[in-house]
């Protein structure tokens, strides 16, 4: 016989519904309207994908220029394109990507500090709100910063509960990489 508690299943069970949910939404957000995911034309959206395409020679024609300080944004982003080649798909899916992590992100930090629907109807909120699936879009660095943001907020509260170490280590590292992307 099966325990009814929710408590004996693991925490994937738990938010299966949730974590669904937050990935469909974007992904239906994009059907309705995909401007949201790419970033109007201009400097910065070039500046940023030269970057991204061809780091070392960017890095070399412009040096010291502050964008390729911007590492923690810039490698990541360098090697998704390489994987994905063509600009198009990769704008598609890193966006959504992030988007939907920061979305996952958002979640977890408000269904632990008060419950799982809490953590759902805050994350969908946050999913149709307009400034934040600008921040979403594009080259530009906000959409990665919000997500170092929020996964430094998640996974301290996470060392919470145990295994200390291992998720303030993991919550430097998330604040690092926001910092070192603001540069």
């Amino acid at each position: 016989m099966q325990s009814s508690n929710q408590g004996d299943q693991p925490a994937f069970i738990q938010h299966r519904v949730a974590i669904a949910a937050l990935i469909v939404y974007p992904l239906l957000l994009m059907l309705v309207y995909r401007g949201w995911l790419l970033m109007p034309p201009g400097i910065d959206a070039w500046v940023y994908y030269g970057y991204i395409r061809e780091p070392a020679f960017f890095l070399s024609a412009f040096p010291g220029y502050y964008p390729g300080a911007r590492l923690p944004f810039i490698v990541p982003a360098h090697i998704v394109h390489n994987l994905l080649v063509s600009p198009v798909l990769y704008a598609y899916v890193t966006h959504l990507t992030i988007c939907i992590l920061s979305l996952l992100a958002l979640y977890f930090i408000v269904s632990r500090l008060f419950n799982r629907r809490a953590g759902l109807v805050t994350a969908l909120i946050m999913a149709s709100y307009w400034p934040f699936l600008l921040t979403q879009s594009g080259v530009y660095i906000d959409n990665i910063i919000n997500l170092y943001g929020l996964l430094t907020l998640a996974f301290l509260i996470q060392s919470l509960s145990g295994k200390r170490v291992l998720w303030l280590t993991l919550a430097g590292g998330a604040w690092m990489g926001a910092c070192l992307s603001n540069l």
